[in-house]
């Protein structure tokens, strides 16, 4: 049994018994309620509200998803991942389109994005419920945890305070993409907005792809999100005998180290960073600015 398959019934028996108890989950009013919704493909993004702020959205620096450093507790990985996230908000700070903004928004009750696929590592058990018997493989989606009321109220006082109608909430983390075939004999990762990578012919085709990725919510004066989505910057895939045997090879503190001056964007002008490139086109999706995207 490979470690996919394993975790395709993990998800599936928990998503089962999400069924029985949803209810009251939605009562909750501890932490905000969730919603999964397939994806048919790149750009990796869903709307939930169709008013846009009419004032001032500013983006506060990025964060780190807390389990990248559960992931990577001892081997050093965490502090190369803070020295991403450094270069990410040296960055942003540059982009003024963006308004970025030192504010600090509240970590607990804030929302979450996930995109990926339903049976990734990382998936929420509620993506299960995405899956049927008609899907050749998982399929790819979007998972959002709604912010908290508690998250909500605080986001808003900040934000006025700060004369502003709205923020993008991003975030640093890991997620799996599924394969896809590139044409008869070649196989691919889609990670984003006019973004692929290629994968080896021989890796298993119902295993996904560790991924390294930006996520965001563009959320309102109320703390509703509006939209949501994410931009991949890179992948690891293991070889074919290891995934046989059910391992996966994730991405490790050499590959991101790598990253941060060496993985560029060969396919455009300039050949630009690939983590600049995935930043800022998660900007411009969420907030409108198509102009902007590159691609």
């Amino acid at each position: 049994m490979t470690a996919g398959f394993a975790r395709r019934l993990e998800l599936m028996t928990l998503g089962c018994t999400a069924l029985l108890v949803a209810g009251a989950a939605v009562a909750s009013a501890a932490v905000g309620a969730g919603r999964t919704d397939r994806l048919d493909g790149a750009p990796y993004y869903k709307s939930y509200q169709k008013n846009v702020p009419d004032g001032a959205v500013v983006t506060p620096p990025v964060r780190l998803d807390p389990s990248a450093d559960d992931a990577f507790g001892d081997l050093g990985r965490p502090q190369s991942l803070r020295l991403l996230l450094e270069a990410l908000n040296r960055h942003l700070a540059t982009l003024e389109w963006a308004r970025p903004h030192d504010i600090e928004l509240p970590e607990d009750g804030a929302p979450q994005v996930y995109v990926g696929s339903a049976d990734g590592e990382h998936a929420p058990a509620a993506a299960a419920m995405e899956m049927d018997g008609l899907d050749e493989r998982a399929p790819m989606i979007i998972h959002l945890q709604f912010p908290s009321k508690a998250w909500r109220q605080a986001a808003g006082t900040v934000l006025a305070d700060q004369g502003a109608q709205g923020a993008v909430v991003l975030t640093l983390g890991f997620s799996e993409f599924p394969k896809s075939y590139k044409g008869t004999f070649r196989k691919r990762v889609v990670l984003g907005t006019g973004y692929e990578t290629d994968i080896r012919f021989l890796s298993p085709e119902l295993e996904p792809v560790h991924v390294l990725y930006v996520t965001g919510a563009l959320v309102d004066l109320e703390g509703k999100v509006i939209r949501a989505g994410a931009e991949g910057i890179l992948s690891e895939d293991a070889p074919f005998w290891a995934q046989s045997i059910g391992a996966q090879k994730e991405i490790d503190t050499d590959m991101v180290l790598r990253l941060l001056e060496e993985e560029r964007r060969e396919d455009l002008p300039g050949h630009p960073l690939t983590w600049q490139v995935a930043l800022e086109n998660l900007l411009a999706q969420l907030l409108g600015e198509p102009s902007r995207v590159i691609q």
